[in-house]
């Protein structure tokens, strides 16, 4: 049996669509575990899990971070809470995006503000590239190595090496 699970629907707190196949070579029943968590549901305990949900405690600890230019900061304060690229003032969208101004595709990513009140995108490997920015959804940079860690579910005693970039690259991984 195979089909594409989203941990958001397992009590995780961010989209992250995986392929999975799953065999039995004893011809045992096999299927993919039901979905626990939801995006409406009576019960708060069976919701899905918020960025708020995992590190609003976070946000006044002094956590490792790395940072964004100036130049993708000036635009990013133009950026509300759950925002992107798409919310810049229309005079200044086609400078903020550069060369990607004009190519296809969403661009979601591109100067996105992250919101407490949503499952976190995708973590990946970096919270600082122009197409893949993961800005906090209050403070004026990127998801801290401990935010990126909480949403991955990782225990906050877990630790990481080598240099921030590492860091978040193996979190991301």
């Amino acid at each position: 049996v195979c089909g594409v699970l989203d941990a958001v629907n397992y009590g995780v707190p961010q989209f992250r669509e995986r392929f999975v196949l799953i065999g039995s070579r004893d011809n045992e029943d096999i299927f993919l575990p039901a979905p626990t968590h939801f995006h409406i549901h009576q019960s708060p305990a069976y919701r899905w899990r918020t960025l708020g949900d995992v590190i609003k405690d976070l946000e006044t600890m002094d956590c490792e971070s790395a940072s964004f230019s100036e130049n993708r900061l000036k635009y990013l304060r133009m950026v509300p809470e759950g925002g992107n690229w798409k919310n810049l003032p229309p005079d200044v969208i086609q400078d903020a995006m550069g060369g990607a101004y004009r190519s296809g595709g969403g661009k979601v990513g591109f100067y996105r503000r992250l919101s407490y009140s949503q499952p976190s995108p995708t973590i990946v490997t970096s919270p600082v590239q122009k197409a893949t920015m993961m800005c906090h959804p209050t403070l004026d940079r990127p998801l801290s190595v401990a935010e990126y860690a909480r949403i991955q579910q990782f225990p906050d005693n877990w630790i990481f090496m080598g240099t921030i970039v590492d860091k978040y690259r193996q979190i991301g991984n």
